[in-house]
């Protein structure tokens, strides 16, 4: 790597003509663009637009409140964390912008044209990326490197999978706005790095590292981390300057940085009041950030002052040192005085960044890229990153010995740096392979370089040789990126085979099912207030595995006691939807009374929950035996499931056939008074209730309740289904839903039957229906 880092302008060997120029990131953009475009297919289907990924289905929540009341943004939430409503913890800015260009069309757009266009946004914001990793390699490591570097992102899944087609995320621009991040601090480093040459370089390069360290902060808080490695680089180069003009000039430049980097953020940022987050919390925009890059301005203007009164202190590496410790120190002391919460902020990053919060251990994206379901694997860091990802260590630390005694090195530490705490974080939580993914397409590039130029002085080589190890190289980058080629062939192959027909597969397929759950439940249920007016409460709400909440938010448009943004929102009403799962129906009921839930959702898969359901549990109850009684087969006669009296199904999904696992995937119940069915029968009796149902899937199925005549022959039940009635039109009337009820329940005990119905008002206010008739029936 000595090789790459040139100590003149590597531009200045590039074509002077301007088509040259610029036809490679052309070219390089129109790739990667078309690449991120494959899987449009499963994105924009014949009657609706398919997003990727659960939390692009928020993103567009808060686009179309913006697009109706443009400029304003979503802040507070009634359809989160209802009944109380609450704020969506993500920075208002990606999904502000996207609503900006969607509202540039005029006439406006359709709903269907928003959310076309939306979907397509990403992959232009991805090739982008690719196109500043171009010029920033381009600049620093000359263009054969950049050409390589560009060009290994643009197939790179790890920056793929952000930044596809429908993947409406602010990760994708959090990926572009830490490449511009990285190449600012570059500049940075190597402005410092040279003899001051007046304000206007200096200027410029502060300027431009200030805007990358806000804004990539405003997309994204946790984008602190990328802001660090920066930090810490700016740090170093302040305190390793050779002589005490260059490390006054370098405070002043740093100072010109942070004080700009401090009047972006604050508009956004200062004053913001979160309910599980503290005020100086680094995790979402608070307090901290203004603090932050507020106490770094007077950490460099303190710096500046010290060296320039006494410039003696400034030659000397170790004063210098302990100067600035003594200034840092002071600093922080004194913002812990006035601000002692930012030692919960802390705590509060750590436990985030660690997992130790009980939501963060659910989030997939949250675990280890080598770890899936518990299970070391490697294929996730191998398609994701490339073979090459296994052999970042050993490359870092030649890339090290390699910077030892250059003249310009700060570019080039920075990003070597940047990479190793980058892929130790991709280690820990496979989120971060997004950004991690362009430190290793330029590590590869400069590698490849590398190991190019020290092959031909090592042999010699003339023109025939060059080739031959250029070819060589080329198929050990090919063998490299193998399983990274094959993560697109479903893509491919689904192109190749259209038949007009759209196939999904895998987690698409699953969005796919939670959508129709949501259509079903806004078309077939009572509208609830406040989609677009914050200030309108919504009449109920619907209780769902969290990892459903953002598409019944957006396509169901109904409010959830809990969502994707798990316990971040606060964990009470997280903690109570884990527990209706798991609890009996007394207690469940209970809960949903407490968060005006009116339905509830029951998913084929139990990985939502924090703990496994016992048999006798809600989600056992509601999933595998809908809501009835339940006799074991083992013990004839012992009931081991009690009927539910306040569930009714109203919705039973089917899977598409061919598809694995159960032959069901979803189903809705409606939580109701239930209507109190009393009479007399013999006393001492079992008295059962029964009433056939019919659902969407058309399976057929019997609820059945019983209890037991008291001593005086009195015996009360309660039954969730209405009967159908006639109208003096004698046309059946029934509630809308999927699941049809039959014109009446049977009521059998003693040997005898009778029957009686039981009216919807009497189900939804919990009235009693009197059965005229005793059971059994009097001759």
């Amino acid at each position: 790597m000595q090789r790459l880092t040139s100590q003149s302008n590597p531009r200045a060997a590039l074509p002077a003509n301007a088509l040259a120029v610029w036809l490679a990131p052309l070219l390089l953009f129109a790739f990667a663009l078309l690449v991120r475009l494959l899987p449009i297919q499963s994105v924009v289907l014949t009657s609706q637009t398919l997003f990727f990924g659960s939390d692009a289905y928020y993103h567009m929540r808060r686009v179309a409140f913006t697009l109706t009341h443009f400029p304003r943004v979503l802040d507070f939430d009634p359809y989160l964390g209802y009944p109380d409503g609450a704020r969506a913890i993500w920075s208002p800015v990606f999904d502000w912008c996207l609503a900006a260009i969607l509202k540039i069309p005029q006439p406006a757009l359709s709903q269907r044209e928003v959310e076309v266009a939306a979907s397509l946004i990403p992959p232009f914001v991805g090739a982008a990326a690719v196109v500043v990793l171009y010029f920033a390699a381009r600049r620093h490591f000359g263009t054969g490197t950049a050409l390589i570097a560009a060009s290994v992102l643009s197939i790179l899944p790890g920056h793929f999978w952000y930044s596809q087609v429908g993947f409406i995320d602010h990760h994708c621009a959090v990926a572009l706005s830490t490449t511009l991040l990285l190449a600012a601090g570059m500049a940075f480093l190597d402005a410092v790095s040279r003899e001051p040459e007046g304000l206007r370089p200096g200027l410029t390069s502060a300027l431009g590292a200030g805007a990358a360290l806000a804004t990539s902060l405003l997309l994204w808080p946790g984008s602190l981390l990328h802001v660090g490695i920066v930090e810490v680089g700016l740090l170093v180069a302040l305190l390793t300057r050779t002589s005490a003009n260059e490390a006054i000039w370098t405070a002043r430049r740093m100072a010109v940085t942070h004080v700009t980097a401090f009047l972006l953020v604050v508009p956004l940022s200062i004053g913001n009041t979160w309910e599980q987050w503290s005020a100086f919390s680094p995790v979402v925009l608070s307090n901290f950030q203004p603090w932050f890059f507020g106490a770094a301005t007077l950490f460099s203007l303190g710096c500046g002052s010290l060296w320039q009164r006494w410039p003696e202190r400034a030659h000397d590496g170790a004063q210098r040192v302990n100067g600035a410790a003594v200034i840092s120190l002071a600093i922080l002391g004194t913002s812990l005085l006035l601000w002692p919460a930012l030692l919960s902020g802390a705590s509060e990053t750590w436990a985030w960044f660690s997992k130790t919060d009980s939501f963060q251990a659910l989030v997939a994206e949250s675990s280890s890229i080598f770890l899936y379901r518990g299970e070391y694997i490697t294929r996730v860091a191998a398609s994701r990153l490339s073979w090459f990802f296994f052999a970042v260590p050993l490359v870092l630390v030649v890339g090290a010995v390699a910077a030892k005694g250059r003249t310009h090195r700060g570019p080039l530490v920075l990003f070597l740096a940047w990479t190793l705490v980058l892929c130790i974080a991709t280690v820990q939580q496979k989120r971060f392979f997004n950004t991690s993914s362009i430190a290793i397409a330029l590590l590869l590039a400069l590698s490849v370089q590398a190991v190019h130029a020290w092959l031909v002085e090592r042999f010699k080589a003339g023109f025939a040789s060059r080739a031959a190890i250029r070819t060589a190289l080329a198929a050990i980058v090919l063998g490299l990126l193998l399983p990274s080629l094959a993560f697109y062939k479903p893509h491919l192959k689904s192109i190749l085979e259209s038949d007009g027909y759209v196939r999904l597969t895998g987690s698409s397929y699953r969005w796919y099912t939670m959508e129709e759950v949501a259509r079903w439940l806004r078309d077939n249920t009572p509208q609830t207030k406040g989609w677009l007016d914050p200030g309108a409460s919504p009449e109920y709400g619907v209780v769902a595995p969290w990892d459903m909440g953002h598409i019944l938010n957006y396509v169901g448009r109904r409010p959830t006691s809990s969502g994707n943004f798990g316990d971040d929102l606060g964990p009470v009403n997280f903690n109570l939807v884990q527990d209706y799962y798991a609890a009996n129906e007394a207690n469940g009921s209970s809960i949903l009374d407490r968060l005006k839930a009116r339905y509830v959702v029951v998913p084929y898969y139990t990985g939502f929950l924090k703990e496994a359901t016992g048999p006798d549990s809600l989600y056992r109850a509601l999933y595998d035996y809908d809501g009835s009684e339940w006799i074991s087969p083992e013990h004839s006669g012992d009931v081991s499931v009690r009927a539910l009296e306040r569930h009714r199904l109203v919705y039973d999904q089917a899977l598409t056939k061919g598809e694995r696992g159960n032959d069901r995937a979803y189903k809705v119940f409606e939580h109701v008074a239930g209507a109190r069915i009393v009479g007399r029968a013999t006393p001492g009796s079992e008295v059962r209730a029964s009433v056939s149902l019919i659902t969407q899937s058309k399976r057929a199925l019997v609820y059945e309740t019983r209890t037991v005549a008291d001593a005086a022959g009195n015996y009360e039940l309660r039954v969730p289904y209405a009967n159908p009635h006639f109208e003096a039109s004698k046309k059946p009337q029934e509630p809308t839903r999927a699941v049809r009820v039959a014109s009446h329940y049977r009521l059998s005990c003693d040997g005898g039957e009778v029957d009686f119905k039981a009216t919807e008002q009497a189900v939804l206010r919990g009235d009693r229906v009197l059965v005229a008739q005793s059971c059994p029936p009097t001759r």
